[in-house]
């Protein structure tokens, strides 16, 4: 085996060490990423949710933006510091949603369902309220969900 093919055997196992350290770094800061997410769970009607936090004014405005899927027991929760009129759009959101909109005492005041993904229209029950919560469309349906009802977190 001559000089050159050493090299090249060598250079071969070396790009794929590299490739296989990238691998290992992206899947790694995937990870740790998804771990900084902070949630809470809810209890929504006779189920338990999952909601990601969306309590910055960045954290908000890219909401669940370039999500191609949104796992059944998940969704995201909007907080505010005060009741404020809520107005969400669903821009480069691929996933349609139901909205569910809560005072401060975590009481349902308004729920807009299946609202139609990838669209700049503004949504909004037209009152004040301190929480949203988007869930995939059809959930309020399907558990029942009504105004009134109380949210657990």
């Amino acid at each position: 085996m001559g000089s050159n093919e050493r090299q090249r055997k060598k250079n071969r196992r070396d790009v794929i060490l590299i490739i296989g350290l990238a691998a290992l770094l992206s899947i790694g800061f995937y990870v740790y990423q998804k771990s900084l997410t902070p949630t809470l769970v809810a209890e929504i009607g006779n189920q338990k949710f999952t909601l990601e936090i969306a309590d910055t004014p960045d954290k908000q405005a890219r909401g669940l933006m370039f999500r191609k899927e949104l796992p059944k027991s998940s969704g995201m929760i909007f907080i505010n510091e005060t009741d404020r009129i809520n107005s969400m759009w669903m821009k480069n959101t691929y996933i349609p949603l139901d909205m569910i909109f809560l005072n401060k005492d975590k009481k349902v005041i308004g729920i807009l369902e299946n609202v139609p993904p990838m669209t700049l229209d503004q949504r909004t029950i037209g009152k004040p309220s301190k929480y949203v919560i988007e869930l995939n469309a059809g959930a309020v349906k399907e558990i029942g969900i009504k105004d009134g009802d109380i949210i657990r977190f």
